[in-house]
């Protein structure tokens, strides 16, 4: 599967990213779910790009997380 990387802007990325950033704000409750979720899906993605695409929309909700409320959840 061959994949075109070009230097022009990926709109959709940046629209995904204000959407994921939004999402975050609005319902942080979610964001360990949604983290170990994500991450859990990413161990079985072998397209880079999509890799990318998706831990990039992640940063918000990272930052989002208790990290010392991690450890005690079992994450």
């Amino acid at each position: 599967r061959a994949a075109v990387v070009g230097s022009l802007p990926d709109s959709y990325q940046q629209f995904q990213y204000q959407l994921s950033a939004k999402l975050a704000k609005e319902h942080p409750e979610l964001s360990e779910l949604l983290c170990e979720e994500i991450m859990q899906r990413q161990l079985d993605a072998v397209d880079i790009i999509a890799q990318h695409q998706v831990l990039t929309c992640m940063a918000p909700w990272i930052e989002n997380l208790q990290l010392w409320n991690l450890k005690q959840s079992g994450w």
